[in-house]
C-alpha cells in the first residue's frame, strides 16, 4: 500500500517515561519534549528507518539513511503543501532543479567570501562584544533575552539590508512565521498574514533603493539579474526568518552546555579547549532543530525498508547526531572530537548556506561572554530544560556573570 502524501506533523509528544519507549508501535516526535534523548536511541536501535502510521510518514534516526537521504537524487524538497512553502512561498528551502540552481548563487553571494568575513567583522563580532559587555555590567539577566534574540537579529537584518531601526518589528511579523515553521499544528493564518507584512515591506525597500547594503541593497544596483522581484522578496524573508531562530537556539544551547557540562568553561579559559572545537560539539550534541523533511521522488530502499515514490520522510538530525556508530561515546559532550560527521547544516546540495555565519555568532558570542567574566552560573543551581518541537532551546535562561572588572 502507498501511504498518502501529506505533511507529516511532528507534533507535541505525550509524556513517554524512556523505559517505556521500547516496544512502542509508532514513533510520536519525541520521548517528552525536555528529554528526547533515550526514544532516539531506542529507534536508532530498532528502527532507524521506519513508516509511522500515525504521522503518515517515514522517520529516519540512523545516521547512514539520513546521510543517504541527502546526497541522494532519489530524494528532494519540493512538494506543494510542505509547510515552509504554505508559509513562505517557494523559495530555496523547498526548491529543487533550475529553480534551485539560480537562487543558490544568489543566496551565497552574501553568505560566502570577503562578503561574509566582511558581515562578521562588521556587525558580528561589535555586537557580541556590545551584548556580553552589557550582561556582564549588569551582572545577572536572561540569555535568551538579553542576547540569544539580540544578536541574530541585528545580523539577519544586516545581511538583508533591511534598516535596523525596524527590527523589532520585524522580529514581531517573523514570530508566527517561526512558529508555523515550528509546529504543523500552528494555525495558518497568522503566518500568511504576517508574511504579507514582510513581503509588502520588503518590496518597498527594494523598488525605492532604500536597501542598506546586504542582499537589497545588491539587488538595487543588479543590473539584469536573473530573479524576479517575488523572488528577491522571498529570498530576503527566509533569511530573516532561517537566520533568527536556529540561531537564537544555538546561542542558548551552547551556554547551556556552558553551564551544565563538567569543567567546560575551565578548559575554554584555560586554552585546553578551543571556542571552535566547543561550538562544534554544541551544534552536534545539541543542534538547534531535530528534523527536517524530504520526499521520495520515486520507488526506492532506504536501509532495507522500502520507500515508495511521493512518500514524505522526516530525518531526526539530532538522532542521527548521536549515532554511536559514527561518533564514540555519542551522548557524551567531547569538543574537540575526532569525528567530523555531524549532520546540523545537512549535506548537499540543501546543505545550510549560512552555516559559517551561524557558527562565527555562537563563536563569537562565547568568546565575548568568557572575555568579559570569570565564571558563568545559575543563579539557583538549576538550568532550564531545552524543550520544542522541531526548533530546540531553553525557553528563558537566567545567568549569574561573575565580571572580571
Amino acid at each position: 500500500m502507498r501511504p498518502a502524501v501529506v505533511e507529516p506533523a511532528v507534533v507535541e509528544p505525550a509524556l513517554v517515561e524512556p523505559a517505556d519507549a521500547e516496544g512502542l508501535a509508532d514513533f510520536d516526535a519525541s520521548l517528552h519534549p525536555q528529554d528526547p534523548w533515550a526514544y532516539y536511541a531506542w529507534f536508532r536501535e530498532h528502527r532507524p528507518v521506519g513508516w509511522s502510521e500515525v504521522h503518515r510518514c517515514f522517520f529516519v534516526h540512523g545516521h547512514a539513511p539520513a546521510d543517504t537521504v541527502f546526497r541522494s537524487s532519489h530524494f528532494t524538497v519540493e512538494h506543494p503543501f510542505r509547510r515552509s512553502r504554505q508559509a513562505l512561498g517557494p523559495t530555496l528551502l523547498d526548491t529543487d532543479g533550475p529553480d534551485h540552481t539560480r537562487l543558490r548563487p544568489f543566496v551565497n553571494a552574501d553568505l560566502t567570501g570577503t562578503a561574509v568575513r566582511t558581515l562578521i567583522e562588521r556587525v558580528v563580532r561589535p555586537t557580541a562584544a556590545e551584548l556580553a559587555t552589557r550582561m556582564s555590567a549588569l551582572g545577572a539577566g536572561d540569555f535568551v533575552e538579553n542576547f540569544a534574540m539580540e544578536l541574530p537579529l541585528r545580523v539577519a537584518v544586516a545581511l538583508t539590508g533591511l534598516d535596523p531601526a525596524d527590527r523589532y518589528w520585524l522580529a514581531d511579523r517573523l514570530r508566527p512565521l517561526i512558529d508555523c515553521l515550528d509546529r504543523t499544528t500552528a494555525p495558518l493564518g497568522p503566518a500568511a498574514d504576517a508574511r504579507d507584512a514582510l513581503e509588502a515591506h520588503t518590496a518597498e525597500v527594494l523598488r525605492k533603493g532604500l536597501g542598506r547594503g546586504g542582499l537589497l541593497g545588491r539587488c538595487a544596483q543588479a543590473d539584469g539579474l536573473d530573479l524576479s522581484e517575488a523572488e528577491i522578496v522571498r529570498t530576503a524573508t527566509l533569511l530573516l526568518s532561517a537566520g533568527t531562530e536556529t540561531t537564537v537556539c544555538s546561542l542558548a544551547n551552547a551556554v547551556v552546555c556552558l553551564l551544565t557540562v563538567d569543567g567546560v568553561q575551565e578548559d575554554l579559559r584555560e586554552g585546553r579547549v578551543s571556542v571552535t572545537d566547543f561550538v562544534r560539539e554544541v551544534l552536534r550534541w545539541q543542534p538547534p532543530m531535530h528534523f527536517t523533511l524530504r520526499y521520495a521522488r520515486q520507488d526506492t530502499e532506504l536501509g532495507g525498508v522500502a520507500i515508495p515514490a511521493g512518500a514524505a520522510v522526516q530525518l531526526n538530525l539530532a538522532s542521527a547526531n548521536r549515532d554511536e556508530t559514527v561518533f564514540a561515546d555519542a551522548d557524551r559532550f567531547v569538543a574537540g572530537r575526532s569525528e567530523r560527521s555531524e549532520l546540523t547544516f545537512g549535506r548537499g546540495r540543501h546543505s545550510c548556506p549560512g552555516n559559517r555565519l551561524a557558527a562565527a555568532e555562537i563563536e563569537y558570542a562565547v568568546d565575548e561572554l568568557l572575555a568579559r567574566t570569570t565564571s558563568l552560573s545559575s543563579p539557583d543551581g538549576t538550568v532550564p530544560p531545552v524543550v520544542g518541537v522541531t526548533f530546540r532551546r531553553p525557553r528563558s535562561l537566567p545567568v549569574l556573570l561573575r565580571s572580571t572588572r
